[in-house]
C-alpha cells in the first residue's frame, strides 16, 4: 500500500513520509470529567463521582424525561406518599364500605289459595275461584292477613300486592299492606260481582317492624272472596353510590334508584328509601331539607331531618344547588328555575333565564358550582361539554367564560372551587380559572410534562373539594381494557395517587363520585364500580408519620425520571445506588430494580432487579454490574417497591437514594515524536524538502491523515491536528534539524 508504514522510525503525515527518531509517544489526552450533583447536595459525599439524588419528590407526578435543571423533585408514576421531604411511604389504606342491595319478596304462603295454610282469619277452600278449584272467604266486617317473612332491610322499600278479589257491593272490598306503622289500602273493589285484580303499592315505614298484606271485607251485607294473591318490591339499587351529600350531621348517598345513610359505625350505608328512577342529585335546600332529584320526567322528594321522604308535583329537576337564599334546579337541557321553600307538596319555581338559557347553545350540563365574579360577588357558574358558563342574575342569563373547551361528552364533569380559583376538566385536561378584572385561564392538569403512563390513563369524570387539597376520579374505562383506574389529588404544585384499583385485573373499572366529609371521622369517600371506600383524612397533621394510628396499604410502586445527566448524546457509566432507609423490618420491606436506555415496558415489567428486598434500617449500596464494574446507560430510571405485610400502622420509609456515575466523555489520543530532516535519504528525500512539507503542515486548516502502522486495518488512519509544535533549526542552507511534532486525534 502507497500509505503503509513497514520501516522502523518512519510515519505518514499529510500525504508525506518522515523520518523520526525513536518511536511514537502515544497518550490520552482527554480530561477527566467534573463532578456533577443533581439533587439535594446534603446526600452527596462523593469527591470524584457524580451524584442523582432522590429524596425530595414533593413536586409530584408526570415527568418520565427529566430535565435534571427542574425536575429534581419530579417523578413519572408513583402510589406511594410523597408529600414529604425525606419521606416516601407506602399510600394509606383504603377501606371498602358495605353497601345495601335490592332486597327479594318474601313467598306468599297459600297465595293461589288452594290449600288451608298461611292465611288468618275467614274461610278456606271456598268455591267461585279465580283459578284452580277453590278461593278463600273474608268473614263480613273482618280482615283476612297474612304476616310475610320481615327483615329490618325491608324497610325503606317500595312493596306492591296484588290479589284478584270478587264481591258484588261497591266499596266493601279492598286490600292494604300494613308494617305496623301505616296501612296503605288499594281502591275499592267495583262490586260488579267478578273478580278484579286490586292492586296497592306502599314503602314500608322506617319504624315499620313487619310486613302485612291484607284482604278487607266492609260489611256491606255480601261475601269477599280473592285468590291468586302475589307480592313485588322494587328494584334499582346500584352496586355504588353515584351522588353524596352532607346533611344534617349525617352523611346520605344516592345509589341508583334509592337513598342510602352512612352508619354510625362508619362501616358503610344503610338502605332509606327507594324511587321509581334513578337520583340525579341530592341537594341540601334553603328551607333546611334534602332534595331528592329524579331528572326531568318524575317529581322530586324532599326528606326532613328525621329521614322522612315526601313526594312533590314538580320535575325538572336534574341538577340543583343553593344560593343566595334560594334553591335552584336545573333541568337535562340547562333549564334553571329557583324557589325559597322548595321542600312543600306544591311548590312554584320561578324561571331564571328567561333572557339567556343554556338550552340556547345545544350543549349539555355536566356539573354546578359558585364561585366569585369580576366584581367579588358569588355567582353559579355550569361546567358543561363545551366549556364553563356563568350566570347573570341581574339579566336573567347564562354567558360564556373564556373557558370554551372542545365539546366532549366528558368534558365538564369535574368542576371545584378550591383555593382562589375555579378548576374544571376536559379529559385529563385541567384548566385553572382565576376571575379578576382580566381573569387568568392555566392548564394544570395531567396532560402537563409527559402525562400519565398509558396503563394508567382514563378520564376524569369527577372533583372532590379537600382541606391541602382537591381529589379527581380517574375513569379508566374511557382509555381501554387494561388500563387502572385511580384517585388523584392536586395541592397547588403538583398531582399525586392516593388509589388505584388494587388488583392488576382490576382493569376497566368505572368511577362516579366522592365527598370529603366529617361524619363520623375525616374522611375521603368515593365510588367505583365495586362499590365505595373511605380513606381517612387527618385535620391536626396530613404527615402519616405523626399521626397515631395511621393505616398504610400493603405495596407501592415509586417510578423516578428517565435520567440522563443533561443529554443522552453521550453514556454515563453507573458505579452504585445507595438508600437511605428507616422503619424496615422483615414485614417491611423495599426493593429497586431499574432499566435503562429506553427500554419501554410496562410498570411492573421489563425491569432488571438491583436490591433485593431489604429489611433494615439505615445505609445499603449496591454496585453495577459484574464484580462492581458498573453499567454503561444514556439514561436510567429507577423503581422502588415498597411492601409490609404486618400491621397496617407501619410502613418502610425511603429517606433518600442516591445514583453514583461517572460521566464518560469521548477519550482523546495524542501522538509525539521528533522528525529528523537529516536523515531523509531513509524515505528517498532530501532535507529541504521534508522541511518544507513541515511547513506547510504548519499551515494547515484542516484535519490531516497520520499513519505509523501497514496500514492493514481501517483503524490505522487517524485524521489529527497539529498542536503544540517546536523545532531545532539550523541556520542558512542548512535544512538538517529536528522537528518535535504533537498530533492530536480529533
Amino acid at each position: 500500500m502507497a500509505n503503509s508504514i513497514i520501516s522502523e522510525h518512519e510515519i505518514y503525515l499529510n500525504g508525506v513520509r518522515f523520518p523520526i527518531d525513536g518511536f511514537v509517544r502515544e497518550s490520552l489526552i482527554s480530561r477527566f470529567p467534573a463532578k456533577q450533583t443533581v439533587g439535594d447536595f446534603e446526600y452527596s459525599n462523593e469527591q470524584i463521582l457524580s451524584n442523582f439524588i432522590i429524596n425530595d419528590q414533593r413536586g409530584g407526578l408526570l415527568v418520565e424525561e427529566m430535565d435534571e435543571s427542574i425536575h429534581q423533585d419530579r417523578y413519572w408514576w408513583s402510589t406511594c406518599d410523597t408529600r414529604f421531604r425525606s419521606n416516601i411511604l407506602l399510600p394509606p389504606l383504603a377501606t371498602a364500605l358495605t353497601i345495601p342491595s335490592d332486597v327479594t319478596a318474601p313467598t306468599i304462603v297459600n297465595a293461589d289459595c288452594e290449600g288451608t295454610d298461611g292465611w288468618t282469619g275467614g274461610n278456606a277452600q271456598q268455591a267461585g275461584p279465580h283459578t284452580g278449584t277453590y278461593s278463600w272467604g273474608v268473614a263480613a266486617g273482618g280482615t283476612t292477613y297474612q304476616d310475610l317473612t320481615w327483615a329490618n332491610g325491608d324497610r325503606g322499600h317500595y312493596y306492591t300486592f296484588t290479589c284478584w278479589v270478587r264481591t258484588a257491593v261497591a266499596t266493601n272490598a279492598r286490600i292494604s299492606i300494613n308494617d305496623n306503622a301505616n296501612t296503605t289500602y288499594s281502591s275499592y273493589h267495583s262490586g260488579g260481582g267478578t273478580y278484579e285484580q286490586l292492586t296497592v303499592s306502599a314503602h314500608i315505614a322506617a319504624t315499620g317492624t313487619r310486613l302485612r298484606i291484607q284482604v278487607h271485607d266492609a260489611g256491606a251485607g255480601t261475601d269477599v272472596y280473592f285468590d291468586d294473591a302475589a307480592i313485588t318490591v322494587r328494584t334499582g339499587l346500584d352496586a355504588y353510590p353515584s351522588q353524596f351529600a352532607d346533611f344534617n350531621s349525617k352523611n346520605y348517598a344516592a345509589c341508583g334508584n334509592g337513598v342510602i345513610k352512612l352508619n354510625a359505625g362508619g362501616t358503610g350505608y344503610d338502605f332509606l328509601y327507594d324511587f321509581a328512577v334513578d337520583v340525579t342529585d341530592l341537594v341540601v335546600s334553603s328551607d333546611g331539607y334534602l332534595l331528592i332529584f329524579l331528572g326531568d320526567s318524575t317529581n322530586y322528594y324532599y326528606m326532613s331531618t328525621s329521614d322522612v321522604f315526601a313526594q312533590t308535583d314538580v320535575a325538572l329537576a336534574n341538577k340543583g344547588l343553593r344560593w343566595d337564599g334560594k334553591t335552584w334546579k336545573m333541568a337535562v337541557n340547562g333549564r334553571w328555575w329557583y324557589i325559597v321553600a322548595p321542600s312543600v307538596a306544591s311548590p312554584v319555581w320561578t324561571a331564571a333565564d328567561a333572557s339567556g338559557g343554556l338550552d340556547d347553545y345545544a350543549l349539555t350540563p355536566k356539573s354546578l358550582d359558585v364561585y366569585f365574579d369580576a366584581n367579588g360577588n358569588q355567582i353559579p357558574y355550569c361546567a358543561t361539554t363545551k366549556g364553563l358558563w356563568a350566570y347573570d342574575a341581574d339579566n336573567a342569563m347564562w354567558t360564556e367564560t373564556s373557558i370554551i373547551l372542545p365539546e366532549h361528552s366528558q368534558t365538564g364533569l369535574g368542576l371545584v372551587i378550591w383555593g382562589d380559583a375555579l378548576y374544571v376538566s376536559g379529559g385529563l385536561s385541567v384548566r385553572k380559572y382565576i376571575v379578576a378584572a382580566t381573569a387568568t385561564d392555566t392548564q394544570v392538569g395531567l396532560t402537563q410534562d409527559d402525562s400519565l403512563p398509558q396503563l394508567r390513563s382514563g378520564e376524569i369524570v369527577k372533583f372532590i373539594k379537600g382541606y391541602d387539597e382537591f381529589f379527581a376520579l380517574i375513569d379508566s374505562t374511557y382509555e381501554g381494557v387494561t388500563s387502572r383506574s385511580q384517585v388523584v389529588s392536586y395541592d397547588g404544585t403538583g398531582w399525586r395517587t392516593w388509589w388505584e384499583t388494587p388488583l392488576i385485573t382490576d382493569v376497566n373499572k368505572n368511577m362516579y363520585s366522592g365527598i370529603v366529609t366529617s361524619v363520623v371521622k375525616h374522611q375521603l369517600i368515593f365510588s367505583t364500580t365495586d362499590g365505595a371506600y373511605s380513606i381517612p383524612l387527618y385535620r391536626t397533621s396530613p404527615n402519616p408519620k405523626k399521626v397515631s394510628g395511621y393505616t398504610y396499604a400493603t405495596s407501592g410502586v415509586h417510578i423516578t425520571p428517565r435520567f440522563d445527566a443533561g443529554t443522552k448524546a453521550f453514556p454515563k457509566l453507573a458505579t452504585k445506588l445507595t438508600l437511605f432507609l428507616d422503619d424496615m423490618s422483615s414485614t417491611e420491606t423495599v426493593a429497586v430494580s431499574y432499566q435503562i436506555d429506553q427500554a419501554q415496558g410496562a410498570l411492573t415489567s421489563a425491569w432488571t432487579s438491583l436490591i433485593s428486598a431489604q429489611t433494615a434500617d439505615g445505609v445499603v449500596e449496591q454496585t453495577f454490574g459484574t464484580d462492581g464494574v458498573g453499567i454503561e446507560f444514556y439514561d436510567i430510571q429507577f423503581r422502588a417497591a415498597l411492601a409490609q405485610a404486618g400491621a397496617s400502622t407501619t410502613s418502610p420509609i425511603i429517606k433518600g437514594m442516591v445514583l453514583s456515575y461517572l460521566k464518560l466523555l469521548g477519550r482523546k489520543k495524542a501522538w509525539s515524536f521528533t522528525i529528523n530532516t537529516s536523515e531523509a535519504a531513509q524515505v528517498s528525500s532530501d532535507p529541504k524538502t521534508l522541511m518544507d512539507a513541515i511547513n506547510t503542515i504548519l499551515g494547515t486548516n484542516t484535519l490531516m491523515p497520520f499513519i505509523y502502522r501497514d496500514g492493514s486495518r481501517a483503524t490505522d488512519t487517524h485524521y489529527c491536528f497539529l498542536q503544540p509544535y517546536s523545532s531545532f533549526t539550523p541556520t542558512g542552507n542548512n535544512y538538517q534539524g529536528l522537528a518535535n511534532i504533537t498530533l492530536i486525534e480529533i
